[in-house]
């Protein structure tokens, strides 16, 4: 028996209702964060230096 992929794996999970919607609750923070790091990684900044 083989594993699932991460993909598909995801694709089940959602199908369901109670994970879909923790899902879409979540994904706006994920994004604000995705955008936070690429704002910092182009202006040259560490993950140190914004931490201090």
């Amino acid at each position: 028996m083989t594993r699932p992929t991460f993909k598909s794996f995801k694709e089940e999970a959602l199908k369901r209702e109670g994970v879909k919607k923790s899902y879409d609750e979540l994904s706006a923070g994920y994004e604000v964060r995705k955008q936070l790091i690429a704002l910092r990684q182009h202006a040259g900044l560490t993950q140190v230096s914004t931490a201090v």
